[in-house]
């Protein structure tokens, strides 16, 4: 499995994938996720860690320069890692899988 982001409305067959909000994410097959990155139609995400927000966050712009949120508290979310740092050294998630 891999995990992509940015995936528009794609139909294999009578399998529907996407389309996904800005940098939301999907877990794929690999040969599915291979085959999207190859098209250039999604992007590969690594280095994530899944988090659950402890307190309501804005909307912010990333290390990557992506913008993530707004996340209210409970919300549970798949970050880059560089991210979950800044957020972890400011209490503001709790980090679940990394």
């Amino acid at each position: 499995m891999r995990v992509l982001r940015n995936i528009p409305l794609i139909t294999f067959g009578s399998t529907k994938i996407g389309p996904l909000k800005k940098d939301s994410v999907v877990e794929l097959p690999l040969e599915v996720a291979e085959k999207l990155e190859e098209l250039k139609w999604a992007e590969r995400v690594d280095d994530l860690a899944m988090v659950i927000f402890k307190d309501d966050v804005k909307e912010f712009v990333g290390v990557d320069g992506r913008i993530y949120g707004p996340f209210k508290k409970g919300d549970i979310a798949n970050l880059p890692k560089e991210n979950v740092d800044a957020l972890t050294e400011h209490e503001v998630v709790q980090v679940v899988s990394s």
